[in-house]
C-alpha cells in the first residue's frame, strides 16, 4: 500500500456535528450500525494482510435520521459541508 493518508468519512451518532481525528490503536471509529466492519477492524485487517500500519483519519459526521432517503436533511447537509471544509483545510490546498 502506498498511501500517505487514509480518510474514512461516515455518518455517525455523536454530540459534535463533525469529529475529525486520527484513528487510535484501540478505537473502533465512528459508531454505526449499518456496516459489518468498523475503522479499527479495517486498520487491523490491512496490517495483517500488508504488514503495514495505515495512517487513518476518522471524519465522523453527525447524522439526524438514518432512514433511507434520496436527500440529506438540512442539518445533515450542513454537517457534511462542514466536514468537507475541515478535510480540505487539513489537506492544505483548500480543495475547492
Amino acid at each position: 500500500l502506498s498511501y500517505d493518508q487514509v480518510i474514512i468519512a461516515d455518518a455517525a451518532i455523536g454530540n459534535e456535528p463533525v469529529e475529525f481525528r486520527p484513528l487510535g490503536k484501540e478505537d473502533p471509529g465512528p459508531v454505526s450500525t449499518s456496516h459489518h466492519i468498523n475503522a479499527g477492524m479495517l486498520a487491523s485487517l490491512a496490517e495483517q494482510l500488508y504488514q503495514q500500519t495505515l495512517p487513518i483519519m476518522i471524519c465522523a459526521v453527525k447524522g439526524e435520521s438514518f432512514e433511507m432517503s434520496e436527500q440529506l436533511s438540512p442539518t445533515a447537509k450542513q454537517n457534511a459541508d462542514r466536514a468537507i471544509g475541515i478535510i480540505c483545510k487539513w489537506i492544505g490546498d483548500g480543495c475547492r
